[in-house]
């Protein structure tokens, strides 16, 4: 699954069309690294398996991709949520900061 939302951060991110990910294989770009923290079991395959699932299992291979593309949106609109708490907690701290530093001027 990991695999697939990879490609799919690389295909939506050159605006490819999904549709025809394959025909620009050599130019996707790996968009994440994944460590295990326990012991773990990894399949892989590769692209041409992806494309010969998609010939010969276009159910499976819809599927497959409709899954990692939910689980990419949902991963992004968490990041930009994060990416918002983190900013704002940096303008509290500004903003706090900035108002000590005029008392603090006032003061003398």
């Amino acid at each position: 699954m990991f695999g697939l939302i990879d490609i799919l951060g690389s295909v939506l991110s050159a605006k490819f069309d999904l549709n025809h990910w394959i025909t620009h294989k050599d130019i996707l770009q790996r968009q994440f690294t994944v460590m295990s923290i326990k012991e773990s079991e990894v399949m892989g395959l590769s692209i041409q398996d992806l494309y010969r699932m998609k010939q010969e299992y276009l159910e499976a291979y819809e599927e497959l991709f409709n899954t990692s593309f939910n689980k990419l949106k949902k991963a992004l609109t968490l990041k930009l949520q994060m990416m918002k708490v983190c900013a704002d907690d940096e303008k509290r701290k500004i903003d706090k900061w900035s108002i000590s530093s005029s008392h603090s001027d006032e003061a003398n």
